[in-house]
């Protein structure tokens, strides 16, 4: 996401699922190619408190629809308050905890989170 020529914000979506997320147990059944995922949002930390992140999120939500998806996921680290405030606020629901080794780093705990569109 760019603002005036600025980068404020990243994150990757496809359809690819972790896999530590075969360890959750989804509320929602959906076909993998139903399903659309959020990875690593971040936002500029000089660009905090602008609506950034709402906005990401909001750009995933529609994207997710356009390709006929109906479940959204994604996760984040059980310490990452701010975050977890901030999906719950926009609908999302934490699903559990995934204790995993993340991208080489030992004693993660990712906390699932989910939305239905249907």
């Amino acid at each position: 996401m760019e603002d005036e020529g600025k980068i404020v914000a990243v994150a990757i979506i496809n359809q690819i699922q972790a896999d530590e997320y075969k360890y959750a147990t989804w509320k929602h059944s959906a076909k993998d190619n139903e399903i659309m995922v959020l990875h690593g949002l971040a936002v500029d930390p000089y660009q905090k408190s602008k609506g950034y992140g709402k906005a990401f999120v909001a750009f995933y939500e529609n994207y997710a629809k356009r390709h006929n998806c109906i479940a959204l996921r994604m996760d984040t680290n059980v310490r990452n308050a701010k975050a977890r405030n901030l999906y719950r606020k926009l609908g999302y629901e934490e699903i559990g905890v995934v204790k995993c080794v993340f991208n080489g780093i030992p004693d993660v705990q990712l906390v699932c989170l989910e939305k239905y569109l249907v």
